[in-house]
């Protein structure tokens, strides 16, 4: 039997806490889309 929790973005989250840009406060509407393209190695 497995038994599991649902899933939740709170990974996601606590990466996006330790990034400079978030942190700083410099980030627009693309910065998302290219940070997980560079996470991804596409960037």
């Amino acid at each position: 039997m497995v038994v599991g929790g649902i899933d939740t973005t709170i990974p996601l989250f606590q990466k996006l806490l330790n990034e400079p840009d978030i942190l700083s406060g410099d980030y627009d509407i693309h910065w998302l889309e290219n940070w997980a393209k560079r996470q991804k190695g596409e960037g």
